[in-house]
């Protein structure tokens, strides 16, 4: 195995190089350096067969799981992404829960589609991707996604908690969403161009045999900015970002939690003792995503119509009469028409809010669990990158099982670019309806298609 080194001449006095030899298949060259005294000569060789067997053997050992993690990711992350924008684009109602979504399944989209295939040419040829540009570019649009979906993320923590715990006030609606969105995509590229100037082409200096070294090249940070702190002033503004996130995840999150719990008690004291509800309980109902775009005081008036028509509904259909046997021994039973008005209201506004509060917590736990997914797969990212800007020697000498758990953890942000639609089948019903619907189509055109190919052929043999 390839032995990496961060140098092989440092302390070493060198000559001027006394011989180069190039081939199309070979690119070696010679220097004499002096050692202890003693002139020797160096071979340093960029190509051709023994930088193909160190590749390989690198692979093997350390990068094949990496390989079939990221293979595994693309089949799932590519057709999932793609389901998501077909589902929520054309069958879904416009609702700001849409648009978010909408923009989380585009951004992982072009993560697969750019970060992840680049990532599989790179780990298949570790040690000869000497392509500058595509590194800039495949970093920066990863950083750019990670970026985009964590404010992303933090939109839609905001939106719960407003529509959860403060259902009456300013909610977040269409145009707002759309707006928060460009605001992502704006500060996303604003905090990624750095590294499209760190990272590009990385020397790997790998030693085979005596007076023999091999230069592998790598995508990774560029070796005139790696003794520098700007890599470490990189690694800080994530790691801060990232804790910043997690902190208002976490806050937010917690008080959606409250209110959720808090409305269920509500619910089940009403239905054990059927009591009036409070205002703010029965407000609840307002957490619906069907009520997006509508300004502050149609949202009431509309909540206030549905609570009152159901109460002239049921009150004219039938008559309530409340005997209460323990202050009259007897005697006729008696009508309240305030009686009657309380208890359709509280029962009318239990109903409104069960569906209300169903609806709502199941779109709160659907993007909960997407934003605790993406908040797992991160860390080990930022742990590891950090690892990597402070402790390199350390992980260059990891065995071969270390490098490969070091390479799998610096990919884990590749999970919440995939995960997503699978979050959306386990928790939405009517998601895991439209995707099937969607197969079922397109499976019975490809059948169509198939049979019309094969009646045409059967016309030309004739």
């Amino acid at each position: 195995m390839a032995e990496e080194f961060t140098s092989v001449t440092t302390g070493i006095a060198t000559t001027p190089v006394m011989s180069q030899y190039t081939e199309p298949s070979l690119n070696f060259s010679t220097l004499n350096v002096t050692l202890g005294g003693n002139d020797t000569a160096l071979t340093f060789i960029t190509s051709g067969p023994l930088l193909d067997l160190a590749n390989n053997k690198y692979f093997d050992d350390v990068l094949l799981s990496s390989l079939v993690y990221v293979c595994i990711l693309l089949a799932i992350g590519l057709p999932g992404n793609v389901l998501v924008l077909y589902v929520y684009g054309f069958k879904w109602n416009h609702t700001t829960s849409r648009i978010f979504i909408m923009a989380l399944a585009a951004i992982d989209l072009t993560n697969c589609m750019s970060s992840m295939a680049t990532e599989l040419y790179l780990l298949t040829h570790f040690f000869k991707f000497d392509f500058p540009y595509v590194c800039k570019v495949t970093r920066f649009v990863t950083s750019f996604c990670n970026n985009s979906t964590t404010i992303v993320l933090s939109a839609i923590a905001v939106d719960r908690f407003k529509r959860i715990c403060r259902p009456l006030e300013e909610l977040i609606d269409i145009k707002t969403a759309k707006k928060i969105v460009l605001f992502a995509v704006v500060i996303a590229l604003a905090t990624s161009w750095p590294l499209f100037v760190l990272y590009g082409t990385h020397d790997l200096t790998l030693k085979k045999f005596k007076n023999v070294v091999l230069i592998g090249k790598t995508c990774e940070i560029e070796e005139r900015w790696i003794k520098t702190f700007y890599p470490l002033l990189l690694v800080g503004f994530l790691f801060t970002c990232h804790f910043a996130g997690d902190i208002l995840f976490l806050v937010l999150y917690i008080q959606v939690g409250k209110a959720i719990i808090r409305q269920r008690k509500n619910r089940k004291s009403l239905k054990c003792g059927n009591r009036y509800v409070a205002p703010e309980i029965s407000a609840a109902s307002c957490t619906m995503d069907e009520l997006d775009g509508k300004p502050t005081e149609m949202r009431s008036r509309n909540f206030s119509f549905v609570v009152w028509n159901k109460i002239a509904n049921n009150a004219s259909r039938s008559k309530l009469t409340i005997a209460k046997a323990s202050e009259r021994p007897s005697g006729k039973p008696k009508t309240l028409r305030s009686e009657i008005v309380r208890r359709q209201l509280s029962k009318a506004s239990g109903h409104s809010n069960a569906s209300g509060a169903l609806h709502a917590g199941k779109t709160t736990m659907m993007l909960f669990l997407v934003t605790v997914v993406f908040a797992i797969s991160f860390l080990p990212y930022c742990v590891v990158v950090i690892l990597r800007a402070t402790h390199r020697e350390e992980i260059v000498n990891l065995s071969n099982v270390g490098k490969s758990i070091y390479n799998l953890l610096l990919r884990s942000y590749f999970l919440n670019s995939v995960l997503n639609p699978v979050v959306y089948c386990f928790v939405s019903q009517l998601f895991r309806n439209q995707v099937i619907a969607a197969c079922k189509c397109t499976r019975g055109k490809l059948q169509r298609t198939n049979l019309q190919m094969r009646s045409n052929q059967g016309s030309r043999s004739r």
